[in-house]
């Protein structure tokens, strides 16, 4: 059985997609090697303009049971003209395509199998959190995506949601959602550096942190807006320095520079994040934010909580509550006034919190409770869904 698998979007710095088709990928790919699968599968590899360093490592452990093709060119061409192309030159059994939408020009074929991601339906929802040719093309995108796989691939029932009332797919809908496990190849990185990594990004000792691209979904002004209003309602005194880290995205060039500009050195912005320095980043956090106003599951909470990051406060959105319970503190999204009050009383360690059900903070942070949350979600489980329905007809 061969399964051509779409990596074409693993080039450069990998956001949050990008980082679930690699793991996913190296989760399969290893199942398949360790159980009644193995021998059965050629795994064929497509990827871009360079071969991603766990797809190496993988090659080198499974020899004849991977096969890189590797097409060169920019993202939108290779996505839609060239890649279309290749993967028809492959003559796969099942097409796979973890990360991005199906091609607009690969269409069903009898006895192939199509098995798309959609991780959420924004560009629907939210669309105002888009440009226009993003909200154009992935519009288009997700609509073919639901039109031709057999299966859609969605990261929460949330997401399942919505795409059963924005797309009404013919195909069936497994539920893989993200994990928070070590990176593929994990077991490759270097030993923690406390003094490298904050050299390497010019970062202080303590800080409170949001990560993720800077764009307008993810509500970065927001936080900045209300760590402005902590630092003039308490005279800045004991109050940490806000780190803004991740990729720049959409709109948010002038956004940051005018944040900056307010709030001078009390915010520090050290752009793209490499994988291996993550957990050193989450490892310096007193409180981790996330004001998003809407995801498909939003790994950086549950890589904060991995992390032991004592105090994280996110928005009020529904997949936060389907994923975290009530481990976490919540703030109503889009409200500045209550996230600086929770940000006010993180800092002041106010064992006399009340929130939600008179819980105080130190109960909502139990280890049992966050432990059990971080043991529902593992790669391995979400790829062995995407495994079996793969290989249901030859099992």
């Amino acid at each position: 059985m061969k399964i051509a698998v779409d990596l074409t979007s693993l080039s450069g710095n990998l956001s949050g997609l990008e980082r679930y088709a690699a793991n996913i990928t190296d989760s399969m790919i290893r199942l398949s090697r360790n159980s009644k699968c193995h021998g059965r599968i050629e795994w064929i590899l497509v990827v871009r303009n360079s071969v991603p360093l766990f797809v190496k490592r993988l090659k080198d452990k499974l020899h004849g049971d991977i096969r890189v093709v590797m097409v060169k060119g920019g993202k939108l061409f290779i996505n839609q003209l060239k890649l279309p192309a290749v993967m028809k030159g492959i003559k796969a059994d099942v097409y796979l395509f973890p990360s991005f939408p199906v091609p607009l020009l690969s269409g069903k074929k009898k006895d192939k199998r199509i098995y798309g991601l959609i991780a959420d339906t924004a560009v629907f929802d939210v669309p105002e959190t888009m440009k226009f040719r993003s909200r154009l093309l992935f519009g288009m995108g997700l609509r073919h995506t639901a039109a031709v796989s057999d299966g859609i691939i969605t990261i929460s029932e949330f997401s399942a949601s919505r795409i059963r009332s924005n797309l009404k797919p013919k195909g069936k809908i497994l539920f893989a959602p993200c994990a928070a496990d070590d990176i593929p190849g994990g077991d490759q990185k270097p030993e923690r550096d406390s003094g490298r990594f904050r050299e390497k990004y010019d970062l202080p000792e303590r800080y409170i942190l949001a990560f993720s691209t800077l764009e307008p979904r993810k509500n970065t002004g927001l936080i900045a807006e209300a760590y402005g209003s902590l630092i003039k309602g308490s005279g800045e005194v004991g109050i940490p320095p806000l780190v803004l880290a991740g990729r720049n995205g959409w709109k948010m060039k002038e956004e940051m520079e005018r944040i900056c500009g307010e709030l001078g050195e009390r915010v520090l912005v050290p752009g793209f994040i490499d994988d291996e320095d993550i957990d050193e980043l989450y490892a310096h956090a007193d409180i981790f934010i996330d004001a998003s106003v809407y995801e498909g599951f939003d790994m950086p909470p549950l890589e904060a909580m991995k992390c032991n990051v004592k105090n994280i406060i996110i928005s009020d959105i529904p997949v936060h509550h389907e994923v975290f319970g009530d481990a976490v503190l919540y703030f109503k999204s889009g409200d500045e006034t209550e996230l600086a009050g929770l940000m006010r009383k993180c800092i002041l360690e106010d064992e006399d919190i009340v929130y939600g059900d008179a819980k105080t903070l130190s109960e909502r942070y139990s280890r049992d409770k966050r432990m059990d949350i971080l043991e529902g979600y593992s790669w391995d489980k979400s790829a062995a869904v995407i495994l079996d329905e793969l290989m249901g007809e030859v099992l």
